[in-house]
């Protein structure tokens, strides 16, 4: 089943294009996770030039880049962005997020359920779940739990209704986002409310779909925390806050019913989310109330992230960068020629900054920040 929204930025939409052309939907819902000839069973293909294919995350792992996106490509730098090199990866899904809470350990996320795991710092990949064992995660939970089948949880008809849904539908739901707080304790999100832990790096995983209420079934696009707060925005203006690790989650009233598909907590318990329609707003109380942004385009955020001068950048789909300072409600552009839309910014060693996007890898010297006011 395609997540439908005419609204959706173009991130969402390249992954979801990229999905259709890697399987027949129809029958993909069918299928089973271990089928020969699936993506989950076909390694990734290694391609020259892989850092100009479509990428769509990127993190800093110690001093080196790794960024992940179409068919399953990991590609990572370890001199600024200048010269990539491509991961070995078991699978040809398409890869919507990556994260290493440790210079060698880190974790990767996307279709058909899919998390991945490196322990040598994102040149070697293995699997650890997939859509099919998320499903059946999930309905071990629900047949264990003890609030009422009609309680709102997920989706109508109750939780335990979906969740014999998702083993029903097959492995092909997509992880769009995946947070660790450290080498051990991590998190994934995705459509139509999915939501897993670990609390051991990986080994097992548990689902966490019961501890927030959802019970329009909403896709959730991102996630984000520190030792404090956590946070989970997506579809309809959906936000989900916990103050306790993960482990309980209130829903927040959302400022705007626009899609959001990102969210950074900085370690100052700052908040920042953004979405559809340049709509963005921040949180000076760890994400119980929002401020808006002054955002002068209506052009999707779909990426925010900090960098070490303390400026907030976000990542856009007209293929623009905009900063503001952590305390202001205005932002501005940053002095770049225009490009493909862009889905992820990080910052490079070096200070310079690197972008991802529809075509590949960007760089911007660290002279187009340095006087950023």
């Amino acid at each position: 089943m395609l997540i439908c929204s005419n609204t959706l930025s173009v991130r969402r939409f390249i992954l979801l294009i990229v999905f259709a052309l890697l399987i027949d939907f129809a029958g993909a819902s069918r299928c089973q996770a271990a089928e020969v000839g699936t993506p989950l069973s076909i390694p990734a293909i290694l391609i020259d030039s892989p850092e100009t294919s479509i990428l769509i995350d990127a993190t800093r792992a110690g001093q080196r880049v790794v960024a992940v996106g179409e068919r399953g490509i990991i590609v990572f730098s370890d001199d600024n962005g200048g010269t990539w090199r491509q991961a070995k990866v078991p699978v040809s899904v398409t890869l919507t997020a990556v994260a290493f809470p440790t210079p060698q350990k880190g974790w990767a996320t996307g279709h058909w359920g899919v998390v991945l795991h490196s322990k040598d710092g994102g040149e070697t990949w293995q699997v650890q779940l997939d859509g099919r064992a998320a499903a059946a995660l999930e309905l071990k939970a629900a047949e264990a739990e003890t609030i009422p089948l009609e309680s709102p949880v997920v989706g109508d008809g109750g939780r335990l209704t979906a969740a014999r849904w998702l083993v029903e539908d097959g492995p092909d739901k997509p992880f769009m986002d995946l947070y660790f707080m450290n080498d051990k304790q991590g998190f994934v999100v995705g459509a139509y409310g999915l939501f897993f832990g670990t609390e051991d790096g990986g080994e097992t995983w548990h689902s966490c779909m019961g501890r927030v209420e959802n019970p329009a079934g909403s896709h959730f696009y991102a996630i984000d925390g520190n030792t404090k707060t956590l946070l989970i925005v997506g579809e309809r203006g959906f936000i989900a806050r916990s103050a306790d690790d993960g482990r309980n989650f209130k829903i927040v009233p959302s400022p705007a019913k626009a899609t959001f598909f990102a969210v950074h907590v900085t370690s100052a318990n700052h908040v920042f989310v953004g979405g559809m329609e340049g709509k963005a707003f921040r949180s000076d109380d760890s994400g119980v109330t929002f401020l808006p942004i002054k955002f002068p385009l209506q052009t999707s955020v779909n990426a925010i992230q900090k960098i070490a001068n303390g400026r907030i950048l976000y990542a856009t789909q007209n293929g623009r960068l905009f900063t503001s300072s952590g305390g202001s409600d205005l932002v501005t552009p940053l002095k770049m020629p225009p490009g493909a839309p862009l889905t992820s910014v990080v910052q490079s060693p070096d200070g310079s900054l690197l972008t991802v996007g529809l075509a590949g890898v960007g760089s911007i010297p660290s002279t187009a920040t340095a006087n950023t006011k």
